[in-house]
């Protein structure tokens, strides 16, 4: 974290009056920085942005796909364990980095495009009020960030971290404008940020923390699939993004709607198998709420799909929030009561 403070002094300092900008000591600082192998692109002399530009490069808002490296502590019923918890925790904030480090990786690859995009022209690096190398920069540091909390956790959730990283840049350059390997590329990165939780306090990869089950795996990879096809479908019934990407355009209304009702039906039979197979019989009576939660969220791609293009809007949808709140406190009350 220490150095992406300096790098936010670094960034601010870069808003100072001219005179100050171009003194001695933080000329020849910019030039061996920007002199540096990977960092070949020189910043433009009249681009001028704030902090909150450069932090909205991080994409906060799409942290909640970490949220799966809960899953572990919490089906272990684990939650009272609080050196576990603690490192849970640190695990969130560890893969969040990551990920925005990625994120940042997607912005430069598409800025030309997003510039030519009606709603993301305005995203920092589209617009050119953050520059390629800045941006480069906050991504390496955002990385190394990451890197550092995890090894302070443990070697092998260290190994997850990079193995994310990897899929999501494999993501950015090879299969996001391939046909249903985007989305499932997706899921797997929800299974590997869900796994990783049961590692945070491991010193083997052959022996996590608290047991991996396989209904762990395929719950997740098919919450996931689910998600991603919520988004396609949303995105066909709205005609959005078509021109924007290649991949997306093959996702018309009737392959979307296909996927949709395939994953959501994988979706539901694979939670009903691990609450009956799983040994938590009581977790039968969670399966009425957990369907019904499916297929509102279906049905609001159909007629509210402006909440679907993001996942976590959807929960703006009164009656998805309550059954998604119904589903968390009556498991926690089986597990934990």
């Amino acid at each position: 974290m220490g150095l992406l403070i300096t790098l936010l002094v670094y960034i601010n300092f870069l808003d100072f009056p001219l005179p100050l900008r171009s003194s001695g000591c933080f000329y020849y600082f910019k030039k061996i920085i920007y002199s540096l192998g990977f960092l070949n692109i020189m910043p433009d002399k009249s681009s001028h942005f704030n902090i909150s530009q450069l932090f909205s490069l991080l994409r906060v808002s799409q942290w909640y796909k970490n949220l799966t490296v809960f899953l572990p502590i919490f089906f272990a019923q684990r939650l009272s364990d609080l050196p576990y918890l603690i490192s849970v925790v640190l695990a969130f904030f560890s893969l969040s980095l990551a990920s925005s480090s990625g994120y940042i990786i997607n912005d430069i690859i598409d800025r030309k495009k997003d510039a030519a995009h009606p709603l993301k022209k305005k995203r920092p690096l589209a617009s050119g009020a953050v520059s390629v190398s800045t941006a480069i920069l906050l991504s390496v540091l955002l990385l190394l960030s990451s890197l550092s909390l995890g090894l302070s956790l443990s070697l092998p959730f260290v190994f997850f971290v990079a193995v994310l990283f990897l899929l999501m840049l494999s993501y950015s350059l090879f299969f996001r404008n391939e046909l249903f390997a985007d989305i499932i590329l997706i899921s797997i990165n929800f299974v590997v940020r869900s796994v990783s939780g049961a590692y945070t306090l491991s010193t083997s990869l052959f022996e996590p923390y608290v047991t991996v089950s396989p209904w762990l795996l395929i719950c997740t990879f098919f919450l996931a699939l689910f998600l991603a096809s919520v988004k396609r479908r949303a995105e066909a019934v709205l005609a959005v993004n078509t021109l924007h990407r290649a991949g997306l355009s093959s996702y018309d209304k009737h392959t979307s709607y296909y996927l949709l009702a395939l994953s959501s039906t994988m979706l539901i039979l694979s939670y009903s198998f691990y609450t009956f197979f799983a040994g938590h019989e009581k977790l039968l009576l969670t399966v009425p709420l957990s369907i019904y939660a499916v297929l509102r969220f279906a049905y609001l791609t159909e007629n509210r799909p402006e909440l679907c293009i993001h996942a976590q809007h959807a929960l703006k949808d009164r009656k998805l929030f309550i059954a998604s709140l119904a589903w968390l406190l009556v498991t926690l009350l089986i597990f934990y009561a």
